[in-house]
């Protein structure tokens, strides 16, 4: 009997393919762009607190979010017009 690994389900090596797992990563940039918002609000209310060094981190933190979204969108894209 023999097993062929690139049909098995359990194999983490196995390509992934179909228009599922592109929702899969649809769904991971939408809450990528909701941290995005949360992290708008954020440096917004570091600009009125009192804290030293609060805007600059939070500052860090959305540009942080923001490429991480970016690469997000490249990869939906991607995956997109590969299938």
């Amino acid at each position: 009997m023999e097993i062929n690994l690139s049909n098995n389900f359990f194999n983490p090596l196995a390509p992934v393919s179909g228009k599922k797992h592109c929702d899969a990563i649809f769904i991971v940039l939408v809450i990528s762009l909701i941290v995005i918002i949360f992290s708008v609000s954020m440096v917004i209310g570091s600009l009125f607190s009192k804290t030293a060094g609060a805007t600059t981190a939070a500052i860090l933190i959305l540009v942080q979010t923001s490429l991480i979204h970016h690469v997000y969108r490249i990869i939906y894209t991607m995956c997109i017009n590969t299938v």
